[in-house]
């Protein structure tokens, strides 16, 4: 990743000019001497506010009063950081004549439009072409907001504004059913390496950091987080490094009535066609990745990594379960192939709804493995996206040649399921480190 002090020192005055409460500061130290920290995000994700440095082991977050807290609501970036689309919404609060730029990391302007809006919230796809940083600008008689885009990859041949339209309904919010307010999501970044933390400081901290270099064979970086921790004694727990997004890899996508058995097979949600480039535009591939049959499935980790075991999500459910339990929580229970209570903290606190009306049971995702529910291809026909999240798993060899196990989330349910499904349907992917 490129160095950006300039700019980032720019991103961060912009952001620390609307905030009024105290700062915490948190270092960042990597675990093996041959990594240096490139840059560091950081997410709340009770406020949504985003804070981003680069060339820097610290970073410095703030807690939003009240009133900051309404700028954020009526300007906003999502998703952020992307894979070089997203979206940009904010309130005209009178009509007029708007002004929108793309800057690039060295201040340049890579895209501008003008357009006459009325009051209202108003959309914008933005479209980023390179890696790194960019910040996007929006100029009226009375509005002057900028907000930084982080872009993940370079997906896209050029960048891009286009208007979608005013609304009348805000970008998703966050979830108001969480256990503690302050949840923060690191991202921190060294050269082609990115870790996720989770955590819920209420003071400035310095954090350890392992790296992991988890690539797919198309090229694609993802984020990993790590679970190893040590209980009062000392002693290791958990122990595992999971990657933190769903796989997107598709080297070829088919149709849904497209089944097999024996050959691999990769689906798109709701795209009903062959034209990968196509099907890599589709909302649902940048949202929740890639549905893979057994056979794709097997073979699509990146070098290093492997699809989880049933034993190894066993030991992830333990891990979630040991560490609430030392915070007092005694609600958590295995019934059957079930956990009880685990799935609602790997739940992502967004892109999950509600059905026919259904208890939703939200997430908190404390633990940063943000599932999202990508449902799931069965019998030639999608099903379920925003209410079931599943997930391949290496069984404990009471599959057979025709089913194999997964690990599954629901929207009306706070359990960690482990079940068996056809081998020709199409679910999502998420690798463990070998």
């Amino acid at each position: 990743m490129k160095q950006l002090p300039g700019l980032s020192i720019i991103f961060f005055m912009l952001l620390t000019s609307v905030l009024t409460a105290q700062d915490m500061v948190f270092t960042f130290i990597p675990k093996d001497a041959s990594n240096s920290i490139d840059s560091i995000s950081a997410t709340n994700l009770t406020s949504g506010e985003s804070v981003f440095v680069s060339g820097s082991d610290q970073i410095s977050f703030s807690t939003t009063s009240i009133d900051d807290k309404e700028i954020f609501e009526n300007f906003s970036v999502f998703p952020n950081p992307s894979d070089g689309k997203t979206k940009m919404q904010f309130y005209a609060e009178q009509s007029g004549l708007f002004k929108i730029n793309l800057f690039n990391e060295v201040g340049k302007i890579m895209a501008s439009q003008k357009h006459y809006l009325k009051q209202g919230f108003h959309q914008f796809d933005i479209t980023t072409r390179f890696n790194g940083l960019y910040l996007i600008q929006v100029l009226g008689d009375h509005t002057n907001l900028s907000e930084k885009i982080i872009t993940t990859e370079n997906r896209y041949y050029s960048e891009d504004i286009q208007y979608m339209g005013s609304t009348t309904q805000k970008f998703p919010e966050k979830s108001t059913v969480v256990d503690n307010p302050d949840i923060i999501h690191f991202l921190v970044y060294s050269g082609d390496q990115i870790t996720k933390i989770a955590d819920s400081p209420s003071a400035s901290k310095i954090y350890e950091v392992a790296f992991y270099e988890c690539i797919d064979a198309g090229g694609r970086i993802y984020a990993i987080i790590d679970y190893t921790n040590t209980d009062e004694e000392g002693d290791t727990i958990g122990n595992q490094i999971w990657m933190a997004e769903n796989m997107d890899y598709l080297p070829s996508v088919h149709p849904p009535k497209s089944l097999s058995y024996t050959e691999p097979r990769y689906y798109v949600y709701n795209y009903d066609g062959n034209d990968k480039a196509e099907a890599k535009q589709k909302v649902n591939y940048e949202t929740y990745g890639v549905l893979y049959n057994w056979e794709a499935a097997k073979t699509v980790c990146p070098d290093g990594w492997h699809l989880p075991s049933k034993a190894e999500c066993d030991m992830l459910a333990e891990f979630i379960k040991y560490i609430l339990q030392v915070e007092g929580n005694e609600a958590y229970n295995k019934l059957g192939e079930d956990y009880k209570g685990v799935g609602a903290h790997l739940k992502d606190i967004i892109g999950w709804e509600m059905y026919n009306n259904v208890n939703m049971i939200y997430g908190n995702d404390e633990f940063g493995f943000s599932a999202r529910p990508g449902g799931y291809m069965g019998n030639g026909f999608f099903d379920a996206i925003k209410r079931y999240g599943l997930w391949w798993i290496v069984g404990d060899g009471s599959g057979t040649t025709l089913y194999e196990w997964y690990m599954s989330l629901h929207n009306d349910s706070d359990r960690f399921r482990m079940e068996q499904i056809k081998k020709n349907a199409g679910l999502c992917v998420r690798c463990i480190k070998d």
